[in-house]
């Protein structure tokens, strides 16, 4: 009888060391895994005088490319970012255009191109002249650094008076915002996702419901 009793406590004694152990085994798990999740943080990347951008802390390379188009590359990352500054950015539209010629569009204005892992999207804001195609084989970053991506009214020189001069804010639909030395970005872009981005076409044709179709640039309003 003594006998049965000692053995059933050593039982139970195991079991709560194995109990104990799973839980710590677990505890280990989930601290990892929230150690893991956090996304990496990104530093501010001025593209021009009305634009700026959130991306990955790596050495960067920019090449001037034709037209006034510059290409930041982010190699670690595999991270590209083409910019040009113009009334229509006619040049940049088309490089954005032969770039997912053969793609397939998988959401908004984001394409992927299936040959290269590269998924690519195009922004453009008429109000500061900025273009941008943004290219990364990882979605994820593709669209925190889209969302991050910030337009303020940029400094105009006034001829007549040859001092420099802001725009009124309400005048474009600008809303300040402190958290960026006292300038001005569009309203919808306070809280800019990939998905809040209009896709309009850029010519006067109608654009096609075919998702294999030729891509047209999205083109946020202030």
């Amino acid at each position: 009888m003594l006998k049965n009793k000692q053995i059933n406590m050593k039982k139970k004694q195991l079991l709560i060391i194995a109990i104990i152990v799973v839980l710590a085994v677990v505890a280990c798990l989930t601290a990892y895994m929230l150690v893991n999740s956090q996304p990496e943080s990104l530093n501010t990347l001025r593209i021009s005088d009305s634009c700026t951008v959130e991306v990955p802390v790596d050495n960067n390379t920019v090449q001037n490319l034709n037209d006034g188009i510059k290409l930041y590359s982010f190699e670690t990352h595999s991270l590209n970012i083409t910019h040009e500054k113009n009334s229509n950015n006619s040049e940049i539209q088309e490089l954005f255009s032969n770039l997912t010629k053969n793609c397939e569009k998988k959401e908004d204005n984001i394409y992927y191109d299936s040959s290269t892992g590269i998924y690519s999207t195009f922004i453009e804001n008429s109000a500061t002249g900025d273009g941008l195609i943004i290219s990364s084989s990882d979605l994820d970053l593709l669209k925190r650094v889209s969302a991050s991506l910030k337009f303020k009214n940029p400094k105009t020189t006034d001829i007549a008076n040859d001092t420099n001069t802001t725009e009124e804010a309400e005048d474009i639909g600008f809303v300040e915002d402190t958290g960026y030395d006292g300038s001005y970005y569009p309203q919808d872009y306070s809280k800019n996702t990939p998905s809040s981005q209009s896709s309009s076409p850029s010519s006067s044709s109608s654009s096609s419901s075919d998702s294999n179709s030729k891509p047209q640039p999205s083109t946020n309003q202030t």
